[in-house]
């Protein structure tokens, strides 16, 4: 039986609905089936590729995104995910390769590229990822203490802390609660103390609390390391992996943080 084009685009309606709803089993089986009617829709496979994705079941995501490449290789979206992918199986090079084509194709994106930014910090490539985050400040976003923070931990890698801390970004703004405390903490201003305190002030729902102390632990622990304190970077990181987990990039780049820690200290046994 032939299976018109109509059918095949409000099958992927549907799917993308069903993915935006979380329901990422039905979006899978939607997906699945336009996969095997349409097999050369490269829509179809960016829409499996993001539901496996959101399964953590990544090798099968790359897959399909690299069925989308190779179909319509001038998209500048599908290397902005298969980029992230890549940071998030840990291949970082080739993430920075897929952000740089996905610029290429569209240099806008390069403005306020934190994802290429966070690439370049665990690829070693400090320098870089100063710059990425520096330029967002100046041009996109400057009130994003995050932008602040990962400036420092880039320049904190070439100079060390007190150097670091002689450059850091100019932020003021930002009011998500414990983002204040944690710049401060940067700054040289507050304490670990302050920052978890903070987190749990002024009585925050079930929700915002898991937030607010998975970004707390997070950033306190990302202070730590570049301080040199690994073993409470590592114990903190653990928590905020294990304890906070949030829907958003972040707890990716947390968990390879984590990876990142572990095999460090293996290293050093």
């Amino acid at each position: 039986m032939a299976f018109a084009q109509g059918d095949v685009e409000n099958l992927l309606r549907r799917a993308i609905d069903l993915y935006r709803n979380g329901e990422v089993d039905e979006a899978l089986a939607l997906a699945n089936e336009v996969v095997s009617k349409a097999p050369m829709d490269p829509t179809a496979y960016f829409i499996r590729a993001s539901v496996y994705e959101s399964k953590q079941q990544y090798d099968l995501a790359l897959a399909d995104y690299n069925r989308v490449v190779k179909v319509s290789p001038e998209q500048p979206l599908v290397y902005n995910r298969r980029g992230a992918l890549y940071f998030k199986l840990g291949r970082f090079d080739d993430s920075i390769a897929d952000f740089d084509r996905e610029i290429e194709l569209d240099p806008r994106r390069k403005l306020n590229h934190w994802q290429r930014g966070l690439s370049y910090y665990y690829a070693g490539r400090y320098e870089d990822g100063a710059n990425q985050f520096e330029l967002a400040f100046k041009t996109e976003n400057p009130n994003d203490y995050e932008n602040g923070i990962w400036h420092f931990l880039c320049r904190a890698r070439l100079d060390g802390v007190d150097k670091a801390r002689e450059s850091i970004l100019d932020i003021e703004g930002d009011e998500r609660v414990p983002m204040r405390e944690i710049y401060d903490l940067y700054r040289g201003r507050g304490t670990a103390d302050d920052v978890m305190q903070a987190a749990e002030r002024g009585y925050p729902n079930a929700a915002e609390l898991n937030n607010r102390l998975f970004y707390a632990l997070l950033y306190v622990a990302l202070f730590d390391d570049v301080s040199g304190n690994t073993e409470t970077a590592l114990r903190l990181t653990e928590r905020a992996v294990s304890n906070f987990q949030v829907t958003h990039y972040m707890w990716d780049v947390a968990r390879v943080h984590l990876e990142t820690l572990k095999t460090r200290a293996g290293k050093q046994q």
